[in-house]
């Protein structure tokens, strides 16, 4: 019994909730250095935390700006205790402007493709031509960039 499917977890968490995170295998999303927690936790546990990297592409509500990504990747890539499992961001409702996103986002991944990370995790029906449906509400990208 039990959830076999992977989990991510797209909420904040606290660091009480770290070791149920880590504990139960669930990736959870990080744009600011409150990952570290993550690290601390699995460390203490003799495992590895995943995450999924939040990138703003421009809705400017949540995740790292799509300037710095690159840049904050490295840094949770490097740490100790933290395995990263995927990139994502939010899309908007506006078609032309969710193109923008999408190109933001690739040439983050691209980027970070360099250094070994090319799952990506988005939100938007837009880019149907690069990812197949996944749990009805997110598009799931496995495809090498």
């Amino acid at each position: 019994g039990g959830v076999t499917t992977p989990v991510l977890n797209f909420g904040s968490f606290s660091n009480s909730e770290s070791e149920d995170l880590v504990k139960n295998n669930i990736s959870q999303s990080v744009y600011t250095d409150d990952f570290l927690i993550l690290s601390d936790t699995a460390q203490r546990l003799n495992t590895t935390a995943k995450v999924h990297i939040t990138v703003d592409t421009g809705l400017g509500r949540i995740g790292v700006h799509y300037r710095d990504a690159l840049q904050f990747i490295e840094k949770v890539a490097s740490t100790r205790g933290i395995s990263i499992e995927g990139i994502f961001t939010p899309f908007t409702e506006d078609d032309e402007y969710d193109r923008e996103q999408l190109k933001r986002l690739l040439a983050v991944c691209e980027s970070a493709k360099v250094r070994a990370f090319w799952l990506v995790f988005v939100t938007r029906q837009a880019v149907q031509g690069y990812c197949h449906f996944r749990m009805g509400f997110s598009i799931w990208c496995a495809r090498e960039l």
